[in-house]
């Protein structure tokens, strides 16, 4: 699913890794993030609560469906799938950056770029980390810090247009032309 994108190649896989045996907890947290990344969002939700239910003790599952449910606006449930990830395993790096998406959504920049920090230290190459940083510091009002973290995310990943994006957002609200 990551190194040679191919979603139906990938839920295939993971279909099958499931089937042949059914209490494979990575198997439907996997094949719910590929549901996720297609906009089956049912289809996340059933397989990362399967994943849940094969292996209630999996931090990473606990955060995936975290971040799945923030993205649903389940705000609540979220935070709780979120915090008991990083409860199961303080260094879950996806967790604290779900939680920072949280503080971010309730006006905590702060926080957010706190969090964002502490996940970046546990996992440095962590995909958007560098744009979610980049975003939380520019809530909380330190645009140079903003404009460095924006250009570690492009110079990572060049081929990325979300910095890019935050950029042109950014510049925008501070006059600044080209």
């Amino acid at each position: 699913h990551y190194s040679e994108p191919d979603a139906a190649r990938a839920l295939a896989a993971y279909t099958r890794s499931v089937e042949l045996r059914p209490s494979f907890a990575p198997g439907y947290e996997k094949r719910g993030l590929v549901n996720n990344d297609l906009g089956d969002y049912r289809a996340a939700v059933r397989d990362l609560k399967a994943a849940l239910a094969a292996d209630p003790g999996s931090a990473s599952a606990h955060a995936n469906f975290g971040l799945v449910a923030a993205y649903l606006g389940r705000l609540s449930e979220a935070r709780s799938h979120l915090e008991q990830a990083q409860a199961l395993n303080a260094d879950e790096a996806y967790a604290g950056l779900g939680l920072a998406y949280l503080d971010l959504l309730h006006g905590a920049a702060p926080a957010a770029v706190d969090k964002t920090l502490k996940a970046l230290v546990a996992n440095p190459e962590l995909p958007g980390i560098d744009w979610f940083l980049a975003a939380a510091t520019y809530q909380s009002g330190d645009y140079p810090r903003t404009r460095q973290a924006l250009d570690t995310a492009r110079h990572r990943d060049p081929d990325d247009p979300i910095p890019d994006l935050i950029g042109s957002v950014t510049a925008v609200d501070h006059f600044e032309a080209g």
